[in-house]
């Protein structure tokens, strides 16, 4: 990345327990309507809660929306959204531009709110906006564990405002990041290795019979690692150590004579039904294409990068921008999965694959049949 760029991760001080029900009831009325105001107020208006401190009980606390309620994350979501659609329309602050997206200013989920400010005017402003906000809705920001991270040119920055604390790698819905693409991408897999050894470690001495073991890989070990998939391709020693590990725990003390494409084939064959890492991977890669077809509107930054790869499958948009460049690591994984699995995608009736690529309308199998041929690699 060659210009300037944070991102920027503010903390919400005991979120949840710092909503104002007059500013949800107002914010409910205003954009949703008095009718779903008045079930909230039914719910929530006389609600109070106690606390048992050394034998004694505290005043009654009225204040905010309660833990563990399945309702709070999307009441919490009601209360921030103001804020966030202030800076979204604020033309003062100036986010990150990604074809297909235009200027991509934030993300949030429930009370994670990260922003990707490109000027030190857009931090200050963000932060003025949080103020503004905070004297209306209750709501605070934790200035101390708020963290920003310097990208691009501003990879070296240490002047950023408000005494931020400067980080060289964040942590995002789970997965951190480092200031340098290269390193995150070694970084992230060589922890994911280590923690999936680690947690195979955990069962190694219990008694569990052979396909308990491979349930155990198929519900604690894979989906941990497709969880990062979804966002970085993991390099082939990797996938080899990691196989490795799962066959090391698979026969304990025993000899391994039985090959990997005999244990992933299904139990009523007599076999363990363990999952196979690099299909899974395939498979979602596959997924992920089909969902770019099915819902273009939803993935324009993946129709910048790949919608030329796509033009025998669904018809081009020569409106919008193209890339002409070499792909990202992760859409040519998307385009190699397709064309490295062409027998398996005309045949829908094989393997995984089947219940992801024939629920397509028309068939994605057919469309791919088509067209795999013309796919261009990097």
């Amino acid at each position: 990345m060659k210009k300037k760029q944070a991102i920027l991760s503010l903390d919400q001080e005991k979120a949840f327990d710092r909503v104002s029900k007059d500013f949800l009831h107002k914010t409910i009325q205003r954009n949703i309507g008095s009718g779903y105001a008045n079930w909230i107020d039914l719910i929530y208006k006389e609600q109070e809660s106690t606390l048992l401190i050394n034998h004694t009980l505290t005043e009654p606390i009225q204040r905010a929306v309660r833990q563990g309620c399945p309702l709070s994350p999307l009441l919490y979501v009601l209360v921030l959204e103001p804020v966030l659609e202030e800076i979204r329309g604020d033309p003062d602050i100036k986010g990150t531009f990604l074809p297909g997206l235009g200027d991509k200013k934030l993300i949030a989920y429930a009370d994670d709110t990260i922003f990707f400010p490109s000027k030190n005017s857009s931090i200050k402003k963000i932060l003025q906006t949080f103020q503004k906000y905070s004297t209306e809705s209750g709501s605070k920001v934790n200035i101390q564990k708020s963290q920003i991270m310097g990208i691009g040119k501003w990879k070296n920055k240490t002047d950023f405002p408000f005494n931020l604390t400067q980080v060289n790698k964040m942590k995002l819905y789970g997965i951190h990041y480092l200031n340098s693409p290269l390193k995150t991408n070694k970084e992230i897999w060589h922890n994911i290795t280590t923690e999936i050894k680690d947690r195979l470690q955990l069962y190694r001495y219990k008694t569990i019979t052979f396909f308990g073991r491979s349930t155990v890989v198929n519900t604690y070990i894979t989906p941990r690692l497709l969880y990062t998939s979804n966002v970085f391709h993991p390099p082939p020693q990797v996938l080899t150590e990691i196989n490795k590990n799962i066959r090391k725990f698979i026969f304990q003390n025993t000899i391994h004579a039985i090959k990997t494409k005999t244990l992933i084939q299904h139990k009523d064959g007599g076999r363990i039904s363990l999952q196979d890492i690099k299909t899974r991977i395939q498979a979602q890669r596959i997924k992920y294409v089909g969902e770019i077809i099915k819902k273009p509107n939803e993935y324009p930054l993946a129709h910048y990068y790949i919608d030329l790869r796509l033009s025998s499958l669904h018809t081009v948009n020569n409106m919008t921008p193209h890339h002409f460049g070499t792909l990202p690591d992760f859409y040519k994984q998307c385009i190699q999965s397709i064309q490295g699995n062409e027998k398996t995608i005309q045949n829908p009736t094989k393997t995984i694959y089947r219940h992801l690529v024939t629920r397509q309308e028309p068939p994605l199998h057919n469309r791919i049949k088509r067209g795999y041929t013309h796919f261009i690699t990097d």
